[in-house]
């Protein structure tokens, strides 16, 4: 669907379960529009993040609740809007859509992915407010110093509570 769609083009980096799958897929149907690069030195870790407009992540079906991908926040911190494929009950499809960040799409659906793309790519307005949204939740609630703020409201609530407890036995 999206493979006549010279003015979008998909950046994928790193390695995956669907890596060889996803080569041969480009090879065999000569996608013009799909550039696969292996794993990129961390230092270059700014220009992978920032070589989009609009990030995907990718789980196969069923993998709610089984993990987080890191990649999420690092995304997020460069203020990228996100395409997340996966489950509705998956933290990352509950983050993007809470949060207005981005789509969320089942796995498994191709034409409802082309859709996210199409819309994302029509509207550069919206892909901004996105990316300013994201940014700003990267800093105020996932960022070290939101974290550490978080622990210590955590430590200081089991002191008090310990102390009560502790009085209550007295």
């Amino acid at each position: 669907m999206l493979s006549r769609e010279n003015h979008i083009h998909f950046l994928f980096i790193g390695f995956g379960a669907k890596e060889v799958w996803l080569r041969k897929n480009v090879q065999e149907y000569g996608l013009k529009n799909v550039t696969v690069l292996p794993l990129q030195p961390r230092s270059d870790l700014n220009w992978s993040l920032n070589a989009c407009d609009l990030a995907v992540i990718s789980f196969v079906k069923g993998m709610s609740g089984v993990s987080v991908p890191c990649r999420m926040y690092n995304i997020m911190s460069v203020g990228k809007p996100i395409l997340a494929v996966s489950d509705i009950a998956s933290e990352l499809s509950q983050v993007v859509e809470e949060e207005n960040i981005g789509w969320v799409v089942k796995p498994e659906m191709p034409d409802l992915i082309a859709k996210a793309v199409m819309e994302g790519n029509k509207s550069r307005e919206l892909l901004s407010q996105m990316s300013v949204r994201a940014r700003k939740l990267s800093i105020e609630k996932y960022s070290l110093s939101a974290s550490n703020h978080k622990y210590k409201i955590l430590v200081d609530s089991v002191k008090l509570n310990n102390k009560s407890l502790l009085q209550s036995f007295q």
